[in-house]
């Protein structure tokens, strides 16, 4: 059991491998004690990183209000179960433009876009 688990866990290599090159967020300090890196430099680096952010990181991480920011405009943002529900449709303006028609969805949006495309008739949003 404990193999199988942990096979399913992505290799701490895989993780680093798709950071962008060159990323760094390196703090060491100057000879006043101080980082030798300003605010500024970090923010842009950490904004280099994906943002995976979901509701229930707020008890989890202290990153997540920033990671929140990144996301904003992001299905995933918007909670798991709707990551889970809208599997390949990322943002939230996309998964607008399938429920109203005014996208066409790939292969692998087709039944996310037909659950959009009910949910927003039986809410009304969407003239049929």
């Amino acid at each position: 059991m404990l193999d199988h688990q942990l096979s399913r866990l992505t290799r701490i290599d895989t993780l680093v491998g798709a950071l962008p090159p060159g990323l760094t967020l390196d703090l060491s300090p100057g000879e006043d004690d101080r980082p030798t890196r300003s605010a500024e430099e970090l923010v842009a680096a950490l904004a280099d990183i994906e943002a995976r952010y979901a509701p229930d990181c707020l008890a989890k991480c202290e990153m997540a209000f920033f990671c929140r920011n990144e996301a904003s405009g992001c299905t995933a943002s918007l909670g798991l179960g709707v990551r889970e529900e809208l599997g390949g449709v990322e943002t939230v303006a996309h998964a607008l433009g399938l429920a109203d028609g005014s996208l066409i969805a790939s292969d692998d949006q087709a039944e996310a876009a037909a659950r959009l495309r009910t949910t927003a008739r039986i809410y009304g949003s969407v003239q049929a």
